[in-house]
């Protein structure tokens, strides 16, 4: 962003500079006459005619417009917004001069409505005849408010400008998903029940735009942004882990003031996956965003509404564990069926960063591994033993509850004796009855 407003400040003080030189050769001084007799026949002036002519008036005000008038006007996206700025500020040009020749100042605007008109030409060659200004158009245009200040200056500072043409890149996908929307719902007014959605929107939003995320979209109830959408990046996963992590103390945060306010919780369900997809506008010529397709779009929104039945908070693929277990301590969660090509992929929890996971929690997270491989291998009696060790009194771990749940349910299952009762024989019964 400072090349954009370095380029647009040099365009306007030679602006002004030529405009200042024809002012002192007097090109307007003919104008300035005419106008001050004009003033004079129409009794504009104070009674007795006496007027100051302050000569460092017009050639300030000549500065100012031409370089603030090539900025502003550079600054402006729409051409509708060029032409109304352009107007109202010659319109304004023309108020001054009458106003202060009430006064009994003489000050002729035809020098610094040339500045403008100069300004306007620069700006327009600017934004449509330099890259740099074409960049910001377009940024603007296909970007919007999806993506913080601070990532907008940094893609107007690179090299090269983004590519929002078709193109396969890597990226990671975190998704956001009310889980407990159906409660809320039933507990509170609809009027509250907006209001404390609106404030889910807003802050995560908000949070995930401040750390360099694109929000590809921003609905009441899932929030969905791309990490390395916009610039290649080797650690787009490990970051986007990160920021999740780091999210978990910013809900705490609104759900103490949703407390306060409402007596009820947001319980948010992260869904994080990395892999290649498919980017580019997509839309029609009214209605376009920029956005992209791929598995493992598909794949975060399943994890993060899958937070629901397991009671967990962040939920990530094989590929961000791999990536991201030298530096983050996660933990085993589930395996999901692929039906495309009919294969299991275990899916994990991801806990803390390895500094903030001290040695009792590695124990009790091992517990609960160990516990989890002897519930996948039917040893429901050594699971039990294990998910029960995982256990820290008095502090809910809502993942380990279900379970413990599951290995009861199927350790019940296993214990009841079986009907001696064949199908065959079951159809004969019936047909004797």
């Amino acid at each position: 962003m400072k090349r954009f407003v370095l380029i647009s400040l040099t365009i306007g003080v030679v602006v002004s500079a030529a405009v200042l030189a024809l002012y002192f050769l007097d090109v307007y001084a003919g104008l300035g006459e005419w106008l001050q007799g004009y003033f004079r026949s129409a009794g504009v002036y104070p009674a007795g005619g006496e007027t100051i002519d302050p000569v460092w008036l017009s050639p300030l005000v000549i500065f100012c417009v031409g370089v603030w008038g090539t900025w502003c006007l550079a600054d402006l996206g729409q051409a509708a917004q060029k032409v109304i700025v352009l107007v109202v500020f010659g319109i304004l040009l023309g108020a001054a001069s009458l106003v202060l020749a009430m006064f009994g100042v003489e000050f002729e605007p035809f020098s610094a409505l040339s500045a403008l008109i100069l300004a306007a030409c620069g700006a327009v060659f600017f934004s449509m005849g330099t890259e740099v200004g074409r960049r910001k158009q377009v940024l603007e245009t296909v970007l919007g408010s999806r993506i913080s200040r601070d990532k907008f200056d940094a893609l107007m500072e690179a090299p090269q400008p983004p590519n929002f043409e078709g193109a396969v890149r890597e990226v990671a996908v975190l998704t956001c998903h009310l889980t407990n929307r159906e409660e809320l719902q039933a507990a509170l007014k609809p009027a509250d029940f907006m209001k404390m959605a609106n404030l889910y929107r807003r802050a995560v939003s908000h949070y995930l735009a401040q750390r360099g995320a694109y929000l590809d979209e921003a609905g009441p109830d899932m929030i969905r942004a791309y990490f390395g959408l916009l610039e290649a990046s080797q650690d787009h996963a490990v970051y986007a882990a990160q920021v999740a992590l780091q999210m978990k103390e910013a809900l705490a945060g609104i759900n103490r003031e949703c407390h306060t306010r409402y007596l009820h919780e947001l319980r948010i369900g992260i869904g994080l996956s990395t892999g290649p997809v498919t980017t580019g506008v997509y839309g029609s010529r009214d209605h376009f965003f920029l956005s992209g397709m791929g598995p493992a779009v598909d794949f975060s929104v399943r994890l993060a509404h899958a937070n629901q039945r397991y009671g967990s908070d962040i939920l990530v693929c094989p590929q961000v564990q791999q990536q991201v277990q030298p530096m983050m301590e996660l933990r085993p969660m589930d395996l999901f069926y692929e039906q495309g090509d009919r294969s299991l992929t275990e899916v994990y929890q991801l806990l803390a960063l390895q500094e903030d996971f001290d040695d009792e929690h590695r124990a009790l997270r091992d517990s609960y591994w160990q516990g989890i491989i002897h519930l996948r291998e039917g040893d429901y009696l050594a699971a039990l033993e294990h998910l029960h060790k995982a256990q820290i009194p008095g502090r809910e771990d809502l993942p380990l509850d279900y379970f413990i749940l599951q290995a009861e349910e199927k350790k019940q299952a296993a214990e009841q004796p079986k009907s001696g009762l064949t199908e065959v024989g079951a159809s004969r019964l019936l047909r004797n009855l």
